[in-house]
């Protein structure tokens, strides 16, 4: 007898392939055939749940957004002080995009396309992503009591700056490494990469005339 198709399990399988796909050719490289046989499904599969190529690039980018912003929630900041818990958050960025490279290469296509899918569907973009900023002005609201930060910070620029820090070492190792004759991605040096990007990021929340 034929198993019953699982159809989470399908769309999942779909959405792995399809990050794969898009990651490595870009959004206009990419095909659905290579991404129904990555997936083991019917090509025809993959339109009936996503109806289009620029459909399923959305919910790969919204999957990977998610992701991010989920490991941002889990940290407790009631546990810590405000300049710890803004620390922390640099981490779980740290962290994420070296283990998923793959959300700056989908921005990276995302951007090239003037970002059109997240403008066709920002609502839904704004929904996921807006707990960057609760939890940021949450941790501002901390350090005005336990005076570990400054008061006068904004949200929007500690997570353009977070982000810059990060994400330019990850896209421009390669280069980087054979400019400076340094393997940046070796253990040792992201190691010493997150503790620079901490001490740039803790000498900022804390120093006024910054």
């Amino acid at each position: 007898m034929k198993r019953k198709k699982d159809p989470i399990l399908s769309q999942h399988k779909i959405l792995l392939a399809a990050k794969k796909e898009f990651v490595k050719y870009g959004f206009d490289g990419a095909r659905m055939d290579r991404i129904a046989d990555k997936a083991k499904v019917n090509k025809q599969l993959i339109y009936y749940y996503f109806k289009s190529k620029d459909l399923l690039f959305t919910e790969v980018l919204k999957e990977s957004y998610r992701q991010l912003r989920t490991e941002e929630e889990k940290i407790n900041i009631d546990n810590m002080t405000a300049y710890d818990a803004m620390l922390n958050l640099v981490s779980v960025n740290w962290n994420y995009y070296i283990k998923h490279p793959e959300l700056i290469f989908l921005l990276s296509s995302e951007n090239l396309m003037r970002a059109r899918h997240v403008k066709d569907h920002l609502t839904t973009f704004l929904d996921i992503n807006k707990n960057w900023e609760v939890l940021t002005k949450e941790i501002i609201e901390k350090g005005k009591k336990d005076k570990t930060i400054r008061e006068d910070l904004d949200p929007m620029q500690i997570n353009i700056s977070i982000a810059a820090l990060v994400i330019f070492y990850i896209t421009n190792s390669s280069t980087l490494s054979l400019l400076y004759q340094t393997d940046l991605t070796s253990e040792e040096e992201k190691i010493n990469r997150l503790q620079s990007i901490m001490d740039t990021i803790g000498s900022w929340i804390t120093n006024k005339n910054l």
